[in-house]
């Protein structure tokens, strides 16, 4: 799934970067569980990237990228969510599930720091 998982994630970046919001790719439904499932998986990978067990941080250095980019995507292409348009990178209902099942902050913090170079560039 993982390896799958990431080429879905770059190629739904590269249609949210030509312009196309995540409700027009996915559709509104698909486009909330597409921007749950990105941040679900850049919080694992950004706790992994910081993990001091070498396979650990190896995968989440491989995915933070890619996971980065698709999250930064989302937020420069809102969508309209349950309460409006969602115009940031993590889905905050991922994040604070993330911290209600022991979530290291620092993940948190890893990965909006790695969105933020994803934005950059």
């Amino acid at each position: 799934l993982g390896p799958r998982y990431l080429q879905i994630a770059a190629a739904a970046t590269h249609h949210l970067r030509s312009g196309k919001g995540a409700e027009l790719v996915f559709g509104l439904i698909d486009a909330v569980k597409f921007h749950q499932s990105i941040t679900s998986l850049m919080l694992t990978a950004a706790s992994l990237a910081a993990a001091s067990a070498e396979d650990s941080a190896a995968v989440g250095e491989n995915a933070l990228p890619v996971l980065a980019a698709a999250c930064a995507a989302v937020a420069r292409q809102p969508y309209k969510g349950r309460d409006g348009a969602a115009a940031v990178a993590l889905e905050p209902r991922m994040v604070l599930k993330w911290k209600d099942m022991g979530g290291a902050p620092v993940a948190v913090e890893a990965a909006q720091s790695a969105i933020d170079a994803a934005s950059q560039g």
